[in-house]
């Protein structure tokens, strides 16, 4: 009985320590057609076949997309996604099932796709005209993508690695872009987005030695992230011959942790043609399109280039994002000032005018009885006669009046009041316009104190 006990025992150990070592990450990454030109039969432990591949192709041959497959062991499900579009498929056997029910395109490439809790999000990538960080979780009623409002979102940026823990999403080194607004900040070393706060917050890269993130934001071409299930592999191409033509850095996911690896290492990750990572181990390889027959894979055990690299620096946080918003609020407060200011100036000048001329109308309607019997006196001896502004203008008392448009105003209530007063006596008016003939821009004023009919 003991020795049954003990057996059942050590086979319970057994199956334990065979499901530890069971990996939880299945990721692959590969282009369109090109598989064709390898001998490989499956990807993903046989979980990807050619016959899902060739049906793929035959949607989007002839687009330059990637397929993206992501596996979820616990739910033994598996996920793919088109780069550059919002096309979701299930694959059931051989056959692929197409979740996303509408007909949207782009916005999407370079996208970080990832599934949890057996839903797929969509986060990042780039449309036409500028970079975004929008996250997006995929409705599965309705077979469509919805956005998730986060705080503090960065806007037009793009980071050239991202990778996912288990308290969120973090994006490193990176660059704003959008042709519309030229940014005036500098760029940060990364973000990190809390995803059970729905929260975004800046973060920065410590490391000692050299300055990752400058060697980064130097070197666009060759500076990629993969990532494994516990750590993730930076390539970034440098300029320094002391440390090599290619950095090959590791970031530990859970802890932040930064490790430089400085064993013999190259850059041909970056122009492989398919990329499968299964735990922390990653298969690639750049197909033999010259002979089929061969195609040369090649391995990186994450856990090993961990044993042999050296901690070099440390992922941290800047605290109080929302302070930060300020300060940049702030700073962009100057640029808002001289326009703000100006508007209200102009508003207060405009207004302020607009009430003297109010005010000045008001007091120009106003003509008293003395004023008009005295104007009336001045304009006898010209009975019959036809003035020039000018010498009507001296006749009113009003040719002192320096404002152009007060004259005019001044000039007119004047002879509306006394020929409506005239005409209410002795039945026609006194005063009348009269166009000069050879010139009919200007007018004649023709006094008449009675009627010659």
């Amino acid at each position: 009985m003991k020795k049954i006990l003990l057996f059942l025992i050590l086979l319970l150990g057994f199956q334990r320590q065979i499901m530890a070592e069971e990996p939880d990450y299945y990721w692959l990454q590969i282009n369109p057609k090109i598989w064709k030109n390898s001998n490989i039969e499956s990807y993903l432990d046989g979980k990807v076949t050619p016959e899902i591949l060739e049906k793929l192709d035959q949607k989007y041959g002839k687009f330059p997309n990637v397929y993206m497959f992501i596996y979820e062991k616990k739910n033994n499900s598996l996920k793919v996604l088109v780069q550059c579009t919002f096309d979701v498929y299930t694959v059931v056997g051989d056959e692929i099932i197409l979740d996303y029910q509408l007909n949207n395109k782009g916005y999407t490439c370079g996208s970080y796709f990832f599934i949890q809790d057996t839903i797929p999000y969509l986060f990042g990538g780039s449309g036409f005209w500028n970079y975004h960080l929008d996250l997006m979780k995929f409705d599965h009623l309705n077979g469509s993508w919805e956005f998730i409002q986060t705080k503090n979102q960065p806007l037009e940026y793009y980071p050239y690695g991202t990778f996912r823990s288990e308290k969120g999403i973090f994006l490193l080194f990176g660059e704003y872009r959008n042709p519309r607004i030229p940014k005036l900040e500098d760029v940060h070393t990364g973000f990190f987005l809390d995803l059970a706060k729905k929260s975004w917050q800046p973060i920065k890269i410590e490391t000692t030695g050299f300055d990752l993130s400058k060697i980064a934001h130097e070197s666009t071409d060759i500076n990629q992230l993969w990532e494994g299930q516990d750590y993730s592999l930076n390539i970034t191409q440098s300029s320094n011959p002391e440390l090599g033509w290619n950095l090959w850095v590791l970031f530990e996911k859970e802890t932040g942790k930064i490790f430089f690896y400085e064993g013999l290492n190259n850059a041909s990750l970056i122009e492989a043609d398919f990329i499968e990572i299964i735990g922390n181990t990653i298969r690639y390889a750049v197909f033999n399109i010259a002979d089929v027959s061969y195609s040369e894979v090649f391995t990186i055990d994450l856990e090993k280039i961990k044993s042999n690299s050296k901690l070099i620096g440390q992922i941290e946080f800047i605290d109080n994002p929302e302070e930060l918003n300020k300060v940049n609020f702030i700073s962009n407060l100057s640029w808002l000032a001289i326009p703000i200011v100006l508007f209200f100036g102009f508003m207060y000048v405009f207004f302020k005018q607009k009430k003297k001329n109010l005010q000045l109308e008001i007091n120009l309607g106003e003509v008293e009885e003395d004023e008009k019997d005295q104007i009336l006196d001045r304009l006898l001896p010209h009975n019959g006669k036809k003035l020039s502004t000018e010498d009507f203008d001296n006749l009113l008392g009003i040719h002192e009046v320096e404002n152009f448009d007060s004259k005019r105003i001044k000039r007119a209530r004047l002879i509306k009041s006394i020929n409506k007063q005239y005409e209410e006596k002795n039945g026609y008016p006194l005063i009348m316009r009269i166009k000069n003939p050879e010139d009919k821009r200007f007018i004649f004023y023709k006094i008449t104190f009675y009627n010659e009919s």
